[in-house]
């Protein structure tokens, strides 16, 4: 299993456990696997995880979660690249 493949597995399974018990963390195990799924070329799903966190510290935290605009920060910056002219569905333009 590839190292994207084995930290995908992983967090899917810490947000499972988050969502399970409402937990708060669950905002930041969606970025880490935007994160990762964007470094595995995973772009269009990178970008759903992040929309996911964005809600989820909002949940969370309501409009004044410390973490909210750095999150938003990153979902226009994936956005950005989600519209990057010549970008294939789904694949990070290189």
């Amino acid at each position: 299993m590839g190292e994207f493949a084995q930290s995908e597995t992983w967090l899917r399974e810490a947000l499972r456990i988050c969502r399970l018990h409402g937990s708060p963390k669950e905002a930041i195990t969606r970025e880490n696997l935007a994160r990762t799924l964007e470094a595995a070329g995973r772009l269009d799903e990178a970008l759903a995880q992040q929309q996911a966190a964005v809600a989820a510290y909002r949940r969370h935290g309501g409009a004044d979660h410390p973490a909210l605009p750095a999150a938003l920060e990153r979902l226009a910056g994936l956005e950005g690249l989600a519209a990057a002219p010549g970008r294939s569905n789904n694949q990070t333009p290189r």
